[in-house]
């Protein structure tokens, strides 16, 4: 019978959770801001989020908390947390999505962070985590391979234009005599295993690794991913990104082995659970100039903004000078 009576309890209790009592930290104008505000906190609309000061501090930067405790429908608001793949963080008190998981664009649903060839996407990064020549498709929103590929054995393969050939290729040899290392699938020629083609899709190249010779940078986007170039006829990785060493498995054999890839390097605004997440691994450790708060890489006290780049206040104070 108590347990019936809690049941009951707990169904009355989520019936009565109406649009109203949900907080959003998004906002318009100031006025979406208004649960915030208290005796002793002032909150404004700024880029769209809800940012509140302590008045008793001199205006500091201090946490959002509404007056009363609501549900939260957004990644970044107060506990509990009602969206799906999210939790609730014992520091912070906010609700972050799961690993494997990141916040969507409007931040009010945890998404994919890779996400399969065929299924929903939002951005580019989702698929190309998956696969290196794969983007989400603007208009159907699904993860597709990129113009001039073709999905083979569930990823994206190079079609190349094979001289001479006037027809759907129907044999290997049909590609194989205009174009070494190809094969032909559904009519078309596309470049074998552990190749890819050039930037002018007429010939095969091998695929290359971080500091390997190379003559075209789909060669280094083929294992080191979109943040790879080829730069002096070696494969490295572009400015925006930095060389990090990935564990990973062998599908076939099990067998595991370090791949290095080029990783996206944190910015400034780049979503985050704690301040592990706004490490930036291209720099050392006492070089680091972001935290988090709410859920948001920030700058550390004593760093300004600019471009998206934390820099040490007296140093972005010297460099305006010039």
């Amino acid at each position: 019978m108590d347990r019936f009576v809690i049941l009951l309890l707990v169904v009355f209790a989520f019936d009565f959770t109406t649009s109203s009592d949900i907080v959003d930290l998004g906002c318009e104008s100031d006025h979406d801001c208004e649960p915030f505000r208290s005796a002793t906190v002032n909150s404004t609309c700024v880029q769209d989020h809800c940012r509140c000061t302590d008045l008793v501090q001199a205006g500091n930067a201090t946490e959002c908390k509404p007056l009363v405790n609501r549900v939260s429908n957004q990644i970044g608001g107060q506990c509990p947390c009602q969206v799906a793949n999210s939790f609730c963080h014992e520091q912070t008190g906010r609700c972050v999505c799961k690993d494997g998981f990141l916040p969507s664009r409007v931040e009010k649903k945890c998404v994919h962070k890779s996400v399969q060839l065929g299924d929903e996407c939002e951005n580019n990064e989702q698929c190309s985590n998956h696969d290196h020549f794969a983007d989400c498709d603007s208009s159907k929103q699904v993860c597709q391979c990129q113009e001039h590929f073709v999905i083979y054995e569930g990823a994206c393969r190079s079609i190349i234009a094979v001289t001479n050939l006037t027809k759907p290729c129907e044999t290997e040899g049909d590609c194989a005599n205009g174009t070494a290392n190809s094969i032909c699938h559904a009519g078309q020629c596309i470049c074998g295993t552990e190749f890819v083609a050039d930037a002018t899709n007429s010939s095969c190249l091998a695929v290359a690794e971080l500091d390997q010779p190379c003559i075209d940078s789909n060669q280094c986007i083929a294992t080191l991913g979109v943040g790879s170039i080829c730069y002096q006829q070696k494969c490295v990785c572009d400015s925006n990104h930095f060389q990090f060493p990935l564990p990973v498995a062998n599908a076939t054999t099990g067998q595991h082995r370090v791949q290095n890839v080029c990783e996206r390097k944190i910015v400034h605004g780049d979503s985050c659970n704690d301040d592990q997440n706004c490490y930036q691994f291209h720099v050392g450790p006492h070089e680091q100039t972001m935290e988090c708060f709410m859920n948001a890489c920030v700058c550390l006290s004593g760093f300004v903004e600019k471009n998206n780049i934390c820099y040490k206040a007296s140093k972005w104070n010297s460099l305006r000078v010039f």
